[in-house]
């Protein structure tokens, strides 16, 4: 309901904080990875209206390299929030269990109409074992960010109390860089 929705615009935007104030170098085989997957989606999302992807890709060829130039900025932060979690992962020693994996393995395996087992044996031998655990790690990463942020409610501006020297003073106006979201050291 609206308290998730609040919960996840909250936890966004903690992560696009952290992520907002880190310096990442980005490997450029990474942001065209992530522009290549961005890509696939959208032709898959297209495949599964019903549009031929092949007709329509020779048809928008120049469309195509021009939505791939309008994604990169996304492709880009995708890359660099992906890699601050890693790092966050990393640095707090994050692990995935193998409760957490079979957690995310047995509603996929409902979906699918096969055993968890038989599921996760083919997740095993594609390598997207590797995906599911890295993710997981990634949520846990900013499940940790997100519980160090403090949220603020927005203020009002106020009306400047004026104090016995007759200097007016703007309440909140001390030099406090605390109200910004930021993790915990």
């Amino acid at each position: 309901g609206k308290e998730s929705a609040a919960r996840s615009r909250f936890r966004n935007a903690v992560v696009q904080a952290v992520v907002d104030n880190a310096t990442v170098d980005l490997p450029e085989v990474l942001v065209a990875r992530q522009l290549e997957a961005m890509m696939d989606d959208y032709l898959r999302s297209l495949e599964a209206r019903g549009v031929d992807v092949r007709a329509f890709v020779k048809a928008n060829e120049e469309n195509l390299q021009g939505l791939m130039q309008e994604s990169r900025p996304q492709a880009e932060n995708l890359v660099k929030t992906g890699l601050v979690l890693d790092a966050i992962a990393a640095e707090e020693q994050l692990e995935v269990s193998e409760d957490d994996i079979a957690a995310v393995i047995a509603p996929l395996a409902t979906a699918g109409k096969v055993e968890p087992g038989v599921l996760r044996e083919q997740l095993e031998r594609s390598g997207r074992i590797r995906s599911i655990r890295q993710n997981l790690l990634r949520d846990k990463a900013a499940d940790l960010v997100e519980g160090a942020a403090v949220p603020v409610e927005p203020t009002e501006p106020s009306e400047p109390a004026v104090s016995e020297g007759g200097e007016a003073e703007v309440a909140g106006a001390a030099d406090d860089e605390s109200a910004a979201v930021s993790p915990e050291s």
